[in-house]
């Protein structure tokens, strides 16, 4: 007699960290946790309403892993969301976080 199990797909719940610092033009490095990839990051001026689809100033889509390099190619001073959607489309959101202003201009 052969028995089969069949392991039933669990993802855990999708988690994003809010950067402790994001500064003009430094790179940030986001991770989370969950989910189903491939992900998507979705950034959101803050003074939109995310939930009622907001303006979205730069979204990537197609991330394979748990980590997002971000080259904060945004003037400081600006206030952001970040959503996270995974292929499932379960989202997670970053707290609200300001961008602080910088001599680097680089990215711009």
């Amino acid at each position: 007699m052969t028995v089969i199990a069949h392991a039933a797909a669990v993802a855990t719940p999708l988690i994003i960290n809010t950067p402790a610092a994001a500064t003009q033009c430094i790179p940030i490095d986001f991770t989370w946790t969950g989910g189903v990839a491939p992900f998507t990051l979705a950034y959101f001026l803050r003074a939109e309403n995310i939930l009622e689809g907001g303006n979205v100033i730069q979204s990537f889509r197609g991330i394979p892993g748990q980590e997002f390099i971000w080259a904060t190619n945004v003037t400081g001073g600006v206030s952001l969301d970040v959503q996270l959607q995974d292929s499932a489309g379960a989202a997670a959101f970053t707290a609200p976080f300001e961008i602080s202003a910088s001599t680097n201009t680089g990215c711009l």
